[in-house]
């Protein structure tokens, strides 16, 4: 078995990938390891001895998460309302008219719930929450199965195409 200078550079060649994989690598581990260190170094403390009002893996207050979650949810709001009223050329139906009063209601429950500690008040927006996945988990689906069988019933909903039959 002789080596060749063109297998040579062959060989070369590929331990330098595998340096520099080797080295891709290991940056990838210490910027995993540096937001680790970083998590647990601002994260507050987790809490044992109330752990029943503590969320996050005990770390996180309820009521602060529910600040978030307003504060959240409100931005989100706010950027929909601007984009709802800056498009005066789009014609909005009296649907998703209804849908902006009813996120800004279960928004003004989350508050009210917040200021008077009452979990009943976090309902309408945990019902809200749970119709909006299971309506994405079934539109995801959909759309789904049209990727995978386009001439379905529905396909024709979620796309345009013209027929390829003669006739």
């Amino acid at each position: 078995f002789q080596i060749n200078a063109k297998n040579a550079n062959r060989i070369e060649a590929f331990n330098k990938i595998i340096i520099i994989k080797k080295e891709f690598s290991n940056f990838w581990q210490q910027l995993a390891n540096m937001f680790i260190d970083y998590l647990k170094s601002n994260l507050p403390s987790r809490n044992h001895t109330t752990p029943q009002y503590y969320t996050c893996f005990g770390r996180v207050h309820v009521q602060i998460a529910l600040q978030l979650i307003i504060i959240v949810t409100f931005a989100w709001d706010i950027f929909r309302w601007i984009d709802f009223i800056a498009n005066q050329g789009v014609t909005f139906g009296w649907i998703e008219i209804f849908a902006e009063i009813c996120n800004a209601l279960f928004g003004i429950s989350l508050i009210i719930a917040y200021c008077f500690k009452s979990a009943s008040f976090l309902l309408p927006y945990l019902f809200l929450q749970l119709f909006t996945l299971v309506a994405s988990m079934i539109l995801f689906c959909v759309s789904i199965l049209t990727v995978i069988w386009p001439k379905n019933s529905w396909a024709s909903s979620f796309h345009t195409y013209q027929s390829t039959k003669a006739s």
